[in-house]
């Protein structure tokens, strides 16, 4: 992954004394494996945390470059002894990288993933991290789909598993707030600059702007949606939505994606794509 080429900068409140996002942004070059070839712009890599009076939660700490960055970005919002749970939805590098860093500089009370124990998800090779505030390491437990994470302050997060998706992956579901975090889908909004990467984005006019946007950066994410029987995968997403009330997505890559309206904008195009997909009215490199 190219690394970010630009300075810090302070976490931005999504809701205020609430919920933040952390992390950097990097520039399109080609190399980048999720982001198809031609992609220009820049992406944010996103960290979140969750801020309540008797706990933070970080949601996927990122890239390893950023590791330092994001424990930086955490001591803006909190006391470096203040125990931060870790709950993440992949077991992938650009998701888990940054872990070792913030465990030097806080200490880990909880490390959380979906699903149950499974040799073969990925997981297995994060069994434990190091902890800044304990003598040895903090075992990571797994909660099923459907389990609710407490996150302090009678808050949860409720662990989804959803369809579209290559390895083992979860989304998790704040009530409180009303964001999903998506993981790696629902990436496809970049930016100008890298300024422009790091906020929200809650304007009609940059929602979807490119109508082929979504169709390429799913095919190039998730190859294996072509030739697949999508039915299953729409009516799961349809339910995952139609049972919540999501006022902002925020995903790993990509702008988060701010307000009910811009919300269902983009759901409406993932489906959009996906039923063209299933028509095979849609193909790999269609729009290169």
């Amino acid at each position: 992954m190219p690394r970010e080429e630009k300075p810090a900068t302070p976490p931005v409140p999504l809701v205020p004394e609430s919920l933040y996002a952390m992390g950097s942004a990097f520039q399109a070059d080609g190399r980048v494996s999720w982001l198809p070839k031609h992609t220009t712009g820049w992406q944010a890599t996103n960290a979140y945390a969750i801020v309540t009076p008797d706990r933070t939660t970080l949601i996927d700490p990122g890239p390893r470059y950023q590791g330092e960055l994001v424990a930086s970005q955490l001591l803006d919002l909190v006391p470096s002894d203040t125990s931060i749970n870790i709950c993440l939805t992949r077991a992938e590098r650009d998701v888990i990288g940054a872990i070792d860093s913030v465990g030097r500089s806080f200490p880990i009370e909880r490390l959380v993933a979906g699903g149950i124990p499974n040799l073969f998800d990925g997981f297995e090779s994060l069994a434990s991290v190091k902890s800044g505030g304990h003598s040895g390491f903090v075992q990571m437990s797994r909660m099923p789909n459907g389990s609710a994470i407490p996150i302090g302050d009678d808050r949860e997060l409720i662990v989804l598993a959803p369809m579209l998706r290559v390895l083992s992956t979860f989304w998790f579901y704040d009530a409180e707030t009303g964001s999903l975090f998506t993981s790696d889908s629902f990436d496809h909004l970049l930016a100008d600059t890298f300024e422009e990467a790091r906020l929200p984005c809650s304007e009609p006019s940059k929602i979807w702007s490119d109508p082929t946007a979504v169709d390429d950066h799913l095919l190039a994410k998730f190859w294996w949606l072509e030739g697949a029987a999508l039915a299953p995968v729409r009516s799961d997403l349809e339910k995952l939505f139609g049972e919540r009330t999501v006022n902002r997505i925020c995903p790993t890559h990509g702008r988060v994606i701010e307000g009910a309206e811009h919300v269902a904008a983009a759901y409406e195009a993932i489906q959009s794509a996906l039923s063209r997909l299933d028509e095979g009215s849609l193909t790999r490199g269609a729009h290169q």
